[in-house]
């Protein structure tokens, strides 16, 4: 039997270990960069995902004791403060590869529109459920595993009155699981079409690489949506 639950910490180490097989090498703007080939890990990266599992908004799959599917997701406020007095020291394992960079560049810019938008200015919202990544074991997709982990995150947001819920969906199997559970399209960029500034207007994704990342919404959750098991 298939159990959705809250993170808890001894769950940290079998998560970091099945994004590392299952989530980085594979997610499709990552693939685009060639960045994060089989076994490689991003220590800022991991870390920064330890961070998320650390709040009470992550959850995971599990069948017969193992881990088989996960969503990290993490709450942003109106009162997020990024003052250097709040953020922890840095370390060496913060340093993240130029091309892991040049990825959340390219993540900011989807998500703001290249700074022209703010989703929770936009529906005048305090705070928005951020689901960052949504990873099932390869034996276990198409089974409705993933569609089951964010349909507990859109209840868990309802329980939690938070009133908007937003993802970067960058693969065509997440932009149809959100679309079937209600989020709608905020803005897209094509991969083929995306490039970055620094000193000369340039493509970075690998020639010929195809698909669409998206932004997608969930909106006025405690309003417009019934909830089922």
């Amino acid at each position: 039997m298939i159990t959705v639950r809250s993170v808890t910490p001894e769950d940290y180490s079998g998560i970091i270990l099945l994004l590392r097989k299952y989530f980085f090498p594979h997610e499709p703007a990552a693939v685009g960069l060639d960045l994060c080939p089989k076994g490689y890990a991003i220590p800022g990266v991991e870390k920064t995902v330890l961070s998320m599992l650390e709040t009470e908004y992550s959850l995971v799959a599990e069948e017969d004791g193992q881990l088989i599917g996960v969503l990290v997701a993490n709450l942003k406020t109106g009162e997020d403060d990024d003052s250097d007095e709040k953020k922890p020291e840095k370390d060496d394992s913060d340093e993240l590869p130029e091309k892991m960079i040049k990825l959340l560049s390219f993540f900011d810019d989807l998500s703001t529109d290249f700074g022209r938008f703010c989703i929770m200015e936009k529906y005048c919202k305090t705070s928005c459920l951020e689901i960052y990544m949504l990873c099932t074991k390869s034996e276990v997709r198409k089974q409705g595993l993933a569609t089951k982990l964010v349909s507990q995150a859109l209840k868990m947001a309802e329980e939690k009155q938070v009133g908007l819920v937003e993802t970067l969906a960058l693969s065509v199997y997440s932009q149809a699981i959100f679309r079937k559970l209600g989020f709608q399209v905020e803005n897209e960029i094509p991969y083929k079409d995306y490039a970055q500034v620094t000193n000369s207007f340039k493509r970075y994704f690998r020639k010929g690489w195809g698909g669409i990342g998206r932004v997608q919404a969930f909106l006025e959750i405690l309003n417009n949506r019934t909830f089922k098991n």
